[in-house]
């Protein structure tokens, strides 16, 4: 049987394998991937849309679709990543592989850190992360959205949850490790994301 998933990728769950379907606007979309295949090198999870894509960008790498030859210092993609993709057309990123495991850790720095999101739905901001590290959380942005973590109102701005698929900047004021609680997972419909390309000297990609 084929049971169908509302989410910004879209999930066809059969048996044991999963395939996802994610689209992609013309010019730039942040996202990520709560599954890859075994073969997750860039040249592989590309072939698809290879006549589309045109630059893909992650927090200290990037690579460059020259003529279908792939230039630069990202050479493959991993679950603990987001990442900003740079499209000619929309067109439709297809993947078959194993899922993520949801109790992944993140290590992350003082700063700004582009991330992924391991769960196949939606979340909300504070139930996702630990309380022993959130007070380290300042800020989380996704494309087009943001919240800034605050003491007296907790997290405040348009973005509200975690949802499966998306990219975000994570912004510490320390070095934490952390997994997400998704205890309160919803796999319910979630608005889709608007993708715009964050501008300014705390987004430039350290190469």
């Amino acid at each position: 049987d084929e049971s169908y998933i509302t989410i910004p990728a879209s999930l066809s769950i059969i048996m044991e394998q999963i395939s996802i379907n994610i689209t992609l606007d013309q010019y730039w979309n942040l996202i990520s991937f709560s599954m890859l295949p075994e073969d997750a090198s860039i040249d592989n999870v590309t072939a698809s849309i290879i006549d589309n894509i045109t630059t893909v960008i992650t927090e200290g790498s990037n690579a460059m679709n020259m003529g279908g030859d792939w230039i630069g210092t990202l050479q493959e993609f991993s679950y603990d990543r987001g990442y900003w993709i740079l499209m000619e057309e929309a067109d439709i990123l297809e993947i078959s592989g194993n899922v993520i495991d949801p109790s992944i850790v993140y290590d992350l720095h003082d700063g700004p850190n582009l991330i992924s999101f391991p769960g196949l739905g939606s979340v909300d901001l504070g139930s996702a992360i630990p309380d022993d590290v959130e007070p380290l959380f300042e800020a989380i942005l996704s494309a087009g959205s943001s919240s800034i973590n605050t003491e007296e109102y907790g997290w405040v701005g348009a973005l509200t949850s975690f949802d499966g698929g998306t990219g975000y900047w994570i912004i510490t004021s320390d070095d934490l490790s952390f997994s997400y609680q998704l205890d309160g997972l919803a796999r319910s419909e979630i608005k889709r994301y608007v993708e715009v390309l964050p501008t300014g000297s705390a987004f430039t990609v350290a190469e």
